[in-house]
C-alpha cells in the first residue's frame, strides 16, 4: 500500500497539478505588490532631437552613442477588489486540485487494497478447491474399492467422477484470476506488469477493528468529492467578483526616473535626469457589452456549481448509506456462512464414515460433499466482499 501510494503514477500527475496550481496562486498573489521593471539600451546614430537641434542652428547632426537606462514601477489600485477576488479564485482552484488527489489517493488506496484482496482470496480459493479434488478423489478411491467388492454401483462411481471433474474445472481460472489481481497490483505500484511480485498468503485479509458505521452526515463529510464540490462553488463565486470589477475603471499608479544622458559620464547629471509620476484610468467605454456578457456568464457557472455541489453531496449520503447497509448485511452473511461451514464439515465427516461402514448410500455422501464444496466457496466469496 505505501509503495503504491508513493509511486503510482496518476497520484505523480495529480500533485504536479497541484503544485501548478499552487504557483499559479503565487502568481495571482503577486499582482497586489507592485510591479517594478529596469530597462538599459545603448544604440548609435542620429536621434530626431539631434537632427531638430542641427537644423535651428544649421549644422550637420553627427551620430553618436546614446545610453537610455530607465526605471520604472506601476501599482494598480484594487478598488473594486478585481485582485481580491482573482486571488479568492485562485486558492478555489488550488483546493479543488488538492481535493482531486486526495480522492484519487482514496481510490488508489481501495484499488491497490481490492487487487491484493483478490489475490489472496483467489489464490485461498484455489487452495480451499484443490483440497476438495483432494477429497474427491480420496472419496472415488474408497468407491472404487467398494465397486470391487460388490458394495457400490458404477452409478455412484460415475456421480463422483462427475463431481470431481466438475469440481476441478474452476482451478485454473481461480489462479488465471490471482495473477491478472497480481497484474493490476504491479501497475498500481507504478511497476510494469512484467515486474509482478508473486505474494503469499495464507489467508485472506481481515479487517483489525469493525468499519465505523452510524450517522452517514459524519461520513460524508469526509470525503474528498465534498470538499472537491465545495471548492468549487467558492471558485466559481469569486469569477463573478472578477468578472464585476472589469465594469468599472481601473486605476494605476505609475513612476519612471530615467536619464538623457549622451555618455555614461553623463548618467549621474541631474540635467539629464528624466521622470515622470501620475495615475492612469483606464474604462472599456462606451460598449460594456462584452463585460455584462461576462458577468452573466460566471453567474450562471456559479448557479451550476451550487447545483452540482448539491447533487454531490447527496450522492455522497446515498452511497454512504446504502454501503453500510451492505457492510452490515455482509457481516451478518459471512458469519451465517461460516457457521454453516463448520456445520457441514462435521456432517460431511459423519457421513463419510457412515459411507465407508455401509450405512450411507453413495448418492447421500455426493450430495454432502457437494454442499460442502460449494459452501467453502461462498465463505471465500464472502471474504472478498467484506
Amino acid at each position: 500500500m505505501e509503495r503504491a501510494l508513493r509511486q503510482n503514477k496518476d497520484l505523480e500527475a495529480a500533485a504536479a497539478h497541484v503544485d501548478a496550481l499552487l504557483a499559479r496562486l503565487d502568481q495571482a498573489d503577486g499582482e497586489r505588490t507592485p510591479s517594478t521593471a529596469l530597462d538599459y539600451g545603448l544604440g548609435y546614430g542620429r536621434s530626431r532631437d539631434d537632427q531638430t537641434l542641427a537644423q535651428a542652428t544649421d549644422r550637420h547632426a553627427g551620430a553618436q552613442w546614446s545610453h537610455t537606462p530607465q526605471f520604472s514601477l506601476s501599482y494598480t489600485l484594487d478598488l473594486w477588489g478585481e485582485v481580491r477576488y482573482r486571488i479568492a479564485a485562485a486558492r478555489a482552484d488550488a483546493q479543488v486540485a488538492r481535493a482531486v488527489e486526495d480522492e484519487l489517493r482514496v481510490t488508489v488506496a481501495a484499488q491497490t487494497a481490492r487487487a491484493y484482496a483478490q489475490a489472496c482470496v483467489y489464490g485461498q480459493r484455489a487452495q480451499v478447491q484443490a483440497h476438495s479434488v483432494q477429497l474427491l478423489e480420496q472419496s472415488v478411491e474408497v468407491t472404487r474399492k467398494l465397486q470391487n467388492a460388490g458394495a457400490a454401483t458404477d452409478l455412484d462411481l460415475a456421480r463422483l467422477n462427475g463431481l470431481l471433474e466438475e469440481t476441478r474445472a474452476p482451478l485454473p481460472m481461480f489462479n488465471a484470476r490471482r495473477n491478472s489481481a497480481l497484474f493490476e497490483l504491479a501497475v498500481l505500484s507504478g511497476l510494469p506488469p512484467q515486474q509482478v511480485v508473486q505474494h503469499t498468503c495464507a489467508h485472506g485479509p481481515q479487517l483489525q477493528a469493525p468499519l465505523p458505521v452510524g450517522e452517514g452526515w459524519a461520513l460524508v463529510q469526509r470525503r474528498a468529492d465534498i470538499r472537491r464540490a465545495e471548492a468549487q462553488l467558492r471558485s466559481a463565486t469569486s469569477s463573478i467578483g472578477v468578472a464585476r470589477a472589469e465594469l468599472y475603471p481601473r486605476v494605476t499608479f505609475g513612476a519612471m526616473l530615467g536619464s538623457s544622458a549622451s555618455s555614461l559620464g553623463k548618467l549621474g547629471d541631474s540635467h539629464a535626469a528624466v521622470y515622470a509620476l501620475g495615475p492612469l484610468v483606464s474604462w472599456r467605454l462606451p460598449n460594456r457589452q462584452i463585460a455584462q456578457a461576462r458577468v452573466s456568464q460566471r453567474e450562471a457557472e456559479a448557479r451550476q456549481a451550487l447545483a452540482q455541489f448539491d447533487s454531490t453531496v447527496l450522492t455522497a449520503l446515498k452511497q454512504v448509506e446504502q454501503a453500510m447497509a451492505l457492510y452490515q448485511g455482509e457481516q451478518q452473511r459471512r458469519q451465517s456462512l461460516a457457521q454453516a461451514l463448520d456445520n457441514n464439515r462435521r456432517a460431511f465427516e459423519l457421513a463419510s464414515r457412515s459411507y465407508r461402514a455401509g450405512v450411507l448410500d453413495a448418492l447421500q455422501l455426493l450430495d454432502r460433499e457437494r454442499r460442502l464444496v460449494s459452501l467453502e466457496a461462498s465463505v471465500a466469496q464472502a471474504e472478498l466482499r467484506l
